[in-house]
């Protein structure tokens, strides 16, 4: 596909609003696309900010998702008003899990641009199962904003029902900070280029047993190398002989803290592998890792959970004094 000529995506339902087309995606479309999301983000108060170069990368490096034929640009002639994706993945759950989701700038929202969007997203969940079937059920999710509950009425009036639930959280880094010590022989070291992959395994091995894991590929892990927000420099790795036991992968959206004129660190990425959990190591890392944005200038700690973590990860951050800000809701149905 050529960023001159984007095909066009035929769609039944497509809305009577003068000029709007569906089409195909073009690496042409990202700086629009970025300003879109960031758009959303400002009426959703959702406190999000991506660069176009940021989303250049992202959609760069796609994992279980076509860029050729999973990403859909809502456009009203030259003008692009939203976009949204389709991807998939084979969950250790015995699920095959469509995830859609869809950008519509506040303006041209409830006309029955997001209808139609979601009518393209289950057929093309119906064209990748029959072209590369699987063993597991097929389903489709999608998240919703806890206060956008004219989405969640939408959702439910096309059959989703919401099934999880998580919480974006943040931290007063001018409240004290403890000191927790690590374990006895566990300590932290600088994450270096030789090390990556070794950090990636752990952190895999870690997620295994988590709500939604699938299993990731190559691309999944060249998508991870060459991320935006990658910071290893700031990175928390917890080590004991040559064994990585644990880690917060740490980074700091400078772009955003501009946009929302704050100073916000990431602690991210939080997983201890199986063999080390209740020692304290999370939550070592953790304060470890919010003394050290402290110490880069940062005013306050953020990061998200899923609610229903089966390890007390929320109990974890509560404890060291992290408050809910937002709250998520996913929404499933069965592929029909």
């Amino acid at each position: 596909m050529t960023d001159t000529a984007p095909a066009l995506i035929h769609a039944d339902s497509l809305p009577a609003i003068p000029g709007l087309i569906f089409r195909h995606f073009t690496f042409a479309d990202i700086p629009a696309m970025a300003d879109v999301f960031n758009a959303c983000g400002r009426a959703d108060g959702n406190n999000w900010f991506i660069t176009a170069e940021q989303l250049h990368q992202q959609y760069s490096h796609l994992g279980h998702s076509d860029v050729e034929q999973d990403i859909l640009v809502a456009a009203i002639g030259q003008q692009l008003i939203g976009y949204g994706r389709i991807q998939w993945s084979d969950q250790s759950d015995g699920l095959r899990n469509y995830f859609h989701f869809m950008h519509v700038l506040p303006q041209w929202r409830g006309q029955g641009i997001e209808l139609a969007a979601l009518s393209f997203f289950e057929q093309r969940a119906q064209t990748i199962n029959a072209e590369q079937p699987s063993a597991n059920k097929p389903v489709l999710s999608t998240i919703c904003d806890g206060v956008k509950v004219e989405l969640q009425q939408f959702l439910v009036a096309q059959g989703y029902r919401p099934i999880r639930y998580g919480y974006d959280m943040v931290r007063d880094l001018g409240q004290p900070i403890a000191e927790l010590p690590l374990p006895p022989g566990i300590e932290v070291r600088p994450a270096k280029p030789e090390h990556y992959r070794q950090i990636w395994e752990a952190d895999v091995e870690a997620f295994r047993d988590h709500w939604g894991f699938h299993e990731p590929n190559e691309a999944d892990y060249t998508q991870w190398l060459n991320g935006g927000l990658f910071q290893p420099e700031l990175w928390q790795i917890a080590w004991q002989g040559d064994q990585v036991v644990g880690m917060i992968q740490n980074f700091i959206n400078h772009a955003e803290n501009a946009e929302f004129k704050r100073q916000r660190g990431y602690t991210e990425g939080i997983s201890v592998r199986r063999a080390w959990r209740r020692q304290g190591i999370a939550s070592a890392l953790l304060h470890r890792s919010m003394r050290m944005h402290k110490e880069l200038g940062m005013t306050e700690a953020a990061l998200g959970v899923d609610a229903q973590n089966p390890n007390g990860a929320l109990s974890v951050y509560q404890q060291a004094g992290f408050v809910v800000e937002r709250e998520t809701l996913t929404y499933r149905k069965d592929l029909i």
